[in-house]
Order: C-alpha cells, then sequence, then structure tokens
C-alpha cells in the first residue's frame, strides 16, 4: 500500500498554499494528532469534505468525533497507530464512517449552535426557582449555594 502524507507549514515555507478542500479531496482519511487544539475546525472541515478522522483523546477535537462510528479517538500513540493501519485496510468501514462524518458535520452549523444554545437556556430557565422576594436575591442565593 502507497501512503501519502501531508504535512501542513506556514504559508511562509511554501511557494504557494493549496486551500485545505484540495488537500483532502483524494484522501482516503485524516489525521490530527495534537493533544493541545482546543477546538479542531480542522477536523470538522475534514469530516465536512467527506473523511473519516482519528484524533486524540485531548481536547476539543475528541468532541466531534464519534468513536468508530465517525473515525477514532485514541488514548495512546500505539493506539493511534493502529486505528491508522485500521482505516488504511478496510475500504468498507470507512466508506460507511465518510458518510456518518460527513452528515455529523454538516449537522454542526450555527443555526444547529443556536438552537442547542436556546434550548439549554430553556432548561435552564425552566429549572430555576423563583427566589424568596422577602430576602435580598444575594442572600437568598447564598442560602441556597447558588452564589460564594
Amino acid at each position: 500500500m502507497l501512503a501519502y502524507v501531508i504535512a501542513y507549514a506556514r504559508s511562509s515555507d511554501l511557494p504557494f498554499c493549496l486551500p485545505f478542500h484540495f488537500l483532502t479531496a483524494s484522501a482516503d482519511f485524516f489525521v490530527f494528532p495534537s493533544t493541545n487544539e482546543t477546538f479542531g475546525n480542522v477536523v470538522l472541515e475534514a469530516m465536512a469534505s467527506g473523511l473519516p478522522v482519528i484524533v486524540t483523546d485531548r481536547m476539543g477535537p475528541r468532541e466531534l468525533v464519534a468513536d468508530g462510528v465517525t473515525g477514532f479517538v485514541t488514548r495512546t500513540p500505539a493506539e493511534f497507530a493502529e486505528r491508522v493501519d485500521w482505516l488504511a485496510s478496510h475500504p468498507r468501514e470507512r466508506a460507511v464512517m465518510a458518510v456518518k462524518a460527513r452528515r455529523v458535520a454538516l449537522g454542526r452549523n450555527w443555526q444547529a449552535v443556536f438552537d442547542r444554545l436556546i434550548q439549554d437556556y430553556r432548561e435552564l430557565v425552566s429549572n430555576c426557582r423563583a427566589p424568596d422576594i422577602r430576602q435580598p436575591l444575594c442572600l437568598a442565593a447564598m442560602k441556597t449555594g447558588e452564589a460564594q
């Protein structure tokens, strides 16, 4: 099996810089070994391009990947390497993951984000109890343990 690896470099290091979608157009899957990326937008972009992804279990990217469904979330470097080998040698399963990864990524749009935020606010407000109006708000909150 012939594998191609594309390493990211600063645009100043290259005579030209291709957009991400050009780099992923012919890829079979995407690996992202970062252990300190807070969100990993590039992971979401790869999923939107129809690629299963392999990430570490650190920081934000692990929240984007459904382990074993849209890619893999790995705990060790050895497991990371095993998952790369597995995806490379299982084209049928990889194709199923690719479809699911794209579907998940396309569902993560701003409308969905705001809909979820509004839903969370509604749940929060519906679970709040009104403070005792006979006491100052800060004292009521302190007695219930809601403020410090």
